[in-house]
């Protein structure tokens, strides 16, 4: 099986537990790029990149209806259904 990266004719590495690996050639080159700080051609995410990604993409499952006794205003844009659930008419007045 040929290297999946790109421009390599090597073989490619094919391990049990991550599939196909760039050949031993693209892997050293690897180990020295990351000795001076030049990242690879893949780059993976990172675990906190994809736990922000999670935070960001069900943030708006956290806002609440009242901040200090007084509306939300985040939560009126993000559930604009609902203001008549949490609010009355003064309160929606005043926003």
């Amino acid at each position: 099986m040929k290297c999946p990266r790109t421009g390599c004719n090597g073989k490619a590495v094919v391990d049990k537990t991550y599939g196909v690996l760039p050949c031993k050639a693209c892997q050293k080159l690897d180990e020295e790029s990351h000795l001076l700080k030049i990242g690879p051609q893949f780059v993976n995410i990172s675990k906190s990149d994809r736990i922000q990604h999670q935070r960001d993409y069900g943030a708006k499952d956290l806002l609440q209806p009242f901040i200090r006794n007084k509306p939300n205003p985040e939560f009126v844009r993000a559930y604009p259904e609902l203001i008549d659930n949490y609010y009355n008419k003064k309160e929606i007045k005043n926003l």
